[in-house]
């Protein structure tokens, strides 16, 4: 024993009990206000101080409960609950979180949301994000210790290899209309949404164009995803692309500059590069066909406003 507190537990391992004691102490502390269990003050005394000491009872018997959790697991081979869920916990979430499929399904939900035009990030992220950190936590670790990096998806991997980021997803889009299409609208939308979509700001484009709500758009933005994650997770399975380090990148930062920031290699941006050009070639039979459909609407309304004369 050496009388300090393990700096381990402030990273990757001690995510997940930091996360369930944060939730669990402050219920049992709101429970204990909820039922009076409070120190009581005459009323001429300044309600500062009054509630100075209501709050005596509720954090003593709060902090109490996880005194004797502790105590009691200091009696098992595990001898902290840190390492008990860490163990038994976050380690197999972290494995199956991780997991290509489980990657898939997360990004495919995150596009599908979006196309109801519900932020599919803040329905999907808050409860991904908490095995995709401590993944990317773990990374970091081993790349400032010298190690193999653990995992290939973390935080920074989704962020940098999804289309839901505007560069892979907006700005491919724009690029496409760009290239093809001849609707005055969709070139508009387009200029309008190129400079925020370089900074990977898509709402411009899914709103403009619009992608929401829009059956035939919807199609490569959804599918968009897990085409290019692919494009990356084999990319760094078979060693084209080093794993990402786990240091922050900011999600505005352009395309290619923020995978090889992310990597730590001109390799990340390559393979955002080629992911960025795939999803062009994706969009670009579908904003033709949306082309079409304008087209033949026009068509349509003009001779029927020929037979109503």
């Amino acid at each position: 024993m050496t009388g300090v507190i393990p700096t381990s537990l402030v990273g990757a391992q001690g995510l997940f009990v930091a996360i369930f004691v944060s939730i669990i102490s402050t219920t049992i502390y709101g429970f204990l206000l909820n039922k009076n269990l409070t120190i009581k003050m005459p009323k001429d005394v300044p309600p500062a101080i009054s509630k100075s000491f209501s709050a005596i009872i509720p954090g003593f018997l709060t902090l109490s409960v996880f005194m004797i959790i502790n105590i009691l697991f200091k009696h098992t081979k595990f001898e902290s609950i840190h390492t008990f869920v860490y163990e038994f916990l976050q380690k197999p979430l972290v494995g199956l979180g991780t997991s290509f499929f489980a990657t898939i399904i997360a990004a495919t939900l995150v596009q599908f949301f979006w196309f109801f035009g519900v932020h599919g990030h803040l329905v999907v992220n808050p409860i991904m994000d908490t095995i995709w950190n401590v993944a990317s936590l773990e990374n970091l670790n081993a790349y400032n210790a010298g190690q193999p990096l653990p995992h290939i998806v973390t935080k920074q991997f989704m962020e940098m290899f999804s289309v839901s980021i505007g560069s892979m997803g907006a700005l491919s889009a724009l690029t496409a209309i760009f290239i093809v299409s001849r609707i005055k609208q969709q070139r508009e939308v387009a200029k309008l949404g190129f400079i925020p979509g370089i900074f990977n700001i898509s709402e411009p484009t899914l709103f403009g164009l619009p992608v929401i709500l829009n059956p035939i758009l919807a199609i490569p933005w959804i599918l968009g995803s897990p085409i290019t994650i692919s494009i990356a997770y084999f990319a760094t399975k078979i060693g084209i692309m080093p794993r990402t380090t786990g240091v922050a990148v900011p999600w505005t930062m352009p395309l290619g500059i923020s995978g090889t920031l992310a990597t730590n290699s001109i390799m990340g941006g390559v393979v955002q590069i080629v992911g960025f050009v795939v999803m062009v070639l994706l969009w670009i039979p579908f904003i033709l066909y949306s082309q079409k459909q304008y087209e033949e609407e026009k068509r349509k309304n003009k001779n029927e406003a020929k037979e109503r004369e």
